[in-house]
């Protein structure tokens, strides 16, 4: 099982969890779960996927995918994950429009650990700079990530 992500707030900027993974929205929970799965690559496999690991999130993907009742959810050998969404509009409507597919990768850099990651949640971001829980030698600071400033106000 994944642990909660630390949350903070301006208030709270130590990384001090601060609510639960229940409080927050299904989709951040989720992506929370998501990026705690070890999918790191390995650069020099000749195997598809690259880490039997990445097939982990996969299978999650799927199970999740048919708890959705998205009942044609499957997983190939070489870890592509398929499912169809119904269309909402009536029959004769969503025959006549095309069928749209959405494709991402589950593989992480081999460059950054892929094990233990624990997500770090600012909600409505202050600009202030912030170390990192697990390190406080580690900070980000909009003085020196000047990226950062484009994020004021998002989690």
């Amino acid at each position: 099982m994944s642990s909660p992500p630390t949350v903070s707030s301006p208030l709270r900027t130590s990384g001090v969890p601060a609510h639960t993974a229940s409080d927050l929205p299904p989709v951040v929970e989720r992506f929370c779960r998501y990026v705690q799965i070890d999918t790191q690559s390995a650069p020099t496999s000749a195997t598809f996927p690259s880490t039997a690991k990445q097939m982990d999130l996969s299978r999650l993907l799927v199970d999740e995918l048919c708890a959705m009742d998205l009942a044609d959810a499957e997983l190939d050998e070489h870890g592509y994950v398929f499912a169809t969404v119904p269309s909402s509009l009536p029959a004769e409507d969503a025959a006549r429009l095309p069928t749209v597919g959405l494709v991402a990768h589950v593989d992480t850099s081999p460059d950054a650990p892929g094990a233990n990651v624990r997500p770090l949640l600012h909600p409505d971001y202050d600009g202030a700079a912030f170390a990192l829980p697990g390190d406080p030698a580690v900070t980000l600071d909009p003085d020196r990530q000047p990226a950062l400033r484009a994020h004021l106000g998002h989690t």
